[in-house]
């Protein structure tokens, strides 16, 4: 059996998030959210203590690349649709 595994690092902004309580009360419930519906691994990776920026990483792994990468493009659709934040940049690389 082949196991195929990938990572997801999305960088976020916050512009109007005056407080890490405030950009913590937008993200957890994104996290949750892909957490729930993609069954995956994710986290706040970096900019831990930046209140207008953040940084998320998510693991997939799954038997079928294609399984994979249309697990990535809804992920990439639910975080680029999600209120009060805003895409920098989404990157995508097999491990």
């Amino acid at each position: 059996m082949t196991v195929h595994v990938a990572l997801i690092v999305a960088t976020l902004s916050l512009p109007w998030a005056n407080s890490l309580k405030e950009k913590r009360s937008v993200l957890r419930p994104l996290l949750e959210r892909i957490r729930r519906d993609y069954r995956c691994s994710v986290c706040e990776a970096g900019l831990a203590n930046s209140h207008r920026g953040a940084e998320i990483a998510i693991a997939l792994v799954g038997t079928s690349r294609r399984g994979i990468e249309r697990t990535k493009a809804a992920i990439e659709t639910t975080v680029s649709d999600w209120p009060n934040v805003e895409t920098v940049e989404f990157c995508f690389e097999w491990l």
